[in-house]
């Protein structure tokens, strides 16, 4: 089977499509946030709205939305690892995806909050949340894998890829970080706007690895749909 030119073009457009819905979703939910948030605080106090939309909260719509596009970049990673030819490639999106799936779980399980809780026992006292301890080791152990495996990867997504891990940790660690001694020191309003930040970096880092999964699957369903598709997959 031979791709028309039109609809590599509409494949290949659809890439974009997804990055622009999915940052119009995150930017809406961090918009209501902030209404949400000047309307409790400074007009009238609507405490289930907030619980609803807290960004930094548990078990609501933000919350969900994180965990959604996680377990997307898992689900895609797997899906690029079945279009993949190359041992090593395969090897590489199975890592992604095994990643993306155990941050999502992190995520509705709160699992890094629950180590705080066990460094506190352990007499551990920091002047920032706690579980930043074994998370930096445990990021740092990640970060590791991903590149290294990640070498094997097609190297547009690999260097999009590398931006979005980056991202990602920056804000769950260095921004987190910063927000754990705010709130310490009951900067509770630099704290918010901190945490509004880090949520977003979060979120937004998951948009891009997201388009760059979602790029390279398109780019091996046109090779795989042109005449040669043995030599397409080779030439990348």
């Amino acid at each position: 089977m031979t791709v028309s030119p039109a609809a590599a073009a509409t494949m290949a457009r659809r890439p974009r499509q997804l990055v622009v819905a999915l940052l119009a979703v995150t930017m809406a939910l961090v918009v209501t946030f902030g209404t949400v948030l000047v309307v409790h605080v400074y007009v009238t106090p609507i405490p289930r709205t907030r619980a609803l939309v807290n960004i930094n909260g548990e078990a609501n719509l933000p919350a969900w939305w994180n965990s959604a596009l996680l377990m997307t970049i898992g689900f895609l990673a797997l899906v690029a690892r079945a279009l993949e030819t190359e041992k090593a490639g395969r090897r590489a999106w199975l890592t992604v995806a095994v990643a993306g799936l155990a941050l999502s779980l992190d995520e509705i399980a709160g699992l890094h909050e629950r180590l705080g809780a066990q460094m506190r026992a352990m007499g551990i006292e920091v002047p920032t949340f706690a579980w930043l301890v074994p998370g930096v080791i445990i990021a740092a152990g990640l970060f590791t894998v991903l590149v290294v495996v990640g070498r094997a990867l097609p190297e547009r997504a690999r260097r999009w890829l590398f931006v979005a891990l980056v991202c990602y940790l920056g804000g769950a660690l260095g921004v987190e970080a910063i927000n754990g001694t705010l709130r310490h020191a009951d900067r509770l309003l630099y704290y918010w706007i901190g945490t509004t930040v880090e949520e977003t970096i979060e979120m937004v880092a998951c948009v891009i690895a997201i388009g760059a999964i979602a790029r390279v699957i398109a780019d091996r369903l046109q090779l795989f749909g042109s005449p040669n598709p043995a030599s397409a997959i080779r030439a990348d």
